[in-house]
């Protein structure tokens, strides 16, 4: 039982780890909507992973990342698995998906909802700090079934809002 909660604890924070870091660094579109819908949004929620038709929440995540040479990505939640996507829209296509949780663990819930994604316009100023807050719900696959509920917010790292 101590080896399943271990596992999961060591794998959970792998994976918020690495998605924080990479949510921390994401840049703007500024190349006419060749990763994100439109120009100026920092992360977005694709229609296929929205809850609801909610766009600010879902199980899926796309941002570009600044630190994998300005990559499109996605982070989603594919059978059980917290899985992401390199290189969307590369010419030739070239999207790589690797899993950020092994088969150890069973994923039961993985939740974006974003905050401040864009800047917003004259008309229609966003005054709020990009923000993601992560909910998840992971458990260990071995015969404990250790499970954990964890929640985090992530800002990013360049600020956002006029002063």
């Amino acid at each position: 039982m101590a080896l399943d909660s271990q596992i999961v604890l060591d794998q959970t924070s792998y994976a918020l780890e690495y998605m924080s870091r990479a949510l921390r660094f994401a840049s703007k579109e500024k190349s006419g909507g060749a990763c994100l819908s439109q120009d100026g949004l920092n992360f977005e929620i694709p229609l296929g992973y929205q809850i609801g038709g909610n766009e600010d929440l879902g199980t899926g995540l796309r941002f570009i990342n600044h630190l994998q040479d300005d990559d499109c990505q996605e982070f989603f939640l594919d059978n059980n698995q917290i899985k992401y996507t390199r290189e969307i829209g590369k010419t030739p296509p070239e999207g790589k998906t690797l899993l950020l949780t092994s088969n150890k663990l069973e994923v039961a819930s993985l939740k974006f909802d974003l905050a401040g994604k864009w800047e917003g316009d004259d008309d229609n100023p966003d005054d709020l700090q990009p923000r993601i807050t992560i909910f998840l719900e992971i458990k260990s696959a071995g015969a404990s079934g250790q499970s954990q509920k964890i929640q985090t917010s992530i800002s990013q790292r360049n600020l956002d809002v006029q002063y």
